[in-house]
């Protein structure tokens, strides 16, 4: 076998795929939503390194408390993004299945 569907195995995934039929653009956006999760660790990385490069090093507790305020909004930000990512394709996965019940 060399991994690529053959026959009934591609009809078989072919009438799988019919049945997203009404869901692919919210498919999409949870492709999209799910590259973007990943780019909202990048600020709190960030604020990290300035928090200890910069703002702990001069003492600067206000700097630090600006800091600490954004690492928890992209945080939640993240948190919200993946909870629609789980809630869309929950919802998409539960019509397909009664689809093919």
């Amino acid at each position: 076998m060399n991994g690529t569907p053959s026959g009934a195995g591609r009809e078989a995934w072919r009438y799988y795929w019919t049945r997203y039929r009404g869901s692919r653009g919210r498919l999409a956006a949870v492709v999209v939503a799910s590259v973007a999760a990943s780019f909202l660790s990048l600020p709190v990385v960030l604020l990290v390194r300035v928090v200890f490069d910069r703002y702990l090093p001069s003492g600067d507790l206000r700097g630090v408390a600006l800091a600490a305020a954004g690492i928890f909004g992209a945080t939640l930000a993240g948190a919200a993004v993946l909870f629609w990512i789980r809630r869309t394709t929950l919802l998409i996965t539960k019509n397909v299945i009664l689809e093919l019940r």
